[in-house]
């Protein structure tokens, strides 16, 4: 994990980034899960505050790293040669690409 002590006199460290999963060998960022999550944490701010929309990043957080889990293992899976990509999953990535 990457903190940045002092940076305009804060009190606490801010943190940069840090490792939110190991999959197989692969590292999934603290930076690629927020990234993943963007969307829904504009969507939340709009609707929520204090503890309610702490809940609600938090779960959606907690979403997007096993998301990425998920993604990982199947891309590993693949390249293995021990699966094939189902189709399912390559529609679901495409309304994601093109939602976003």
């Amino acid at each position: 994990m990457l903190c940045l002590a002092g940076l305009a006199r804060a009190e606490e460290p801010i943190l940069i980034d840090g490792i939110a999963a190991h999959v197989n060998g692969d590292v999934i960022t603290i930076s690629d899960a927020l990234v993943a999550m963007e969307p829904m944490r504009r969507r939340l701010v709009k609707e929520y505050s204090g503890r309610e929309l702490r809940k609600r990043l938090n779960a959606a957080y907690l979403e997007a790293v096993n998301a990425a889990i998920d993604r990982q293992i199947v891309i590993d899976l693949y390249e293995e040669g021990e699966a094939r990509l189902p189709e399912w999953l390559v529609d679901q990535r495409a309304e994601n690409f093109i939602r976003e």
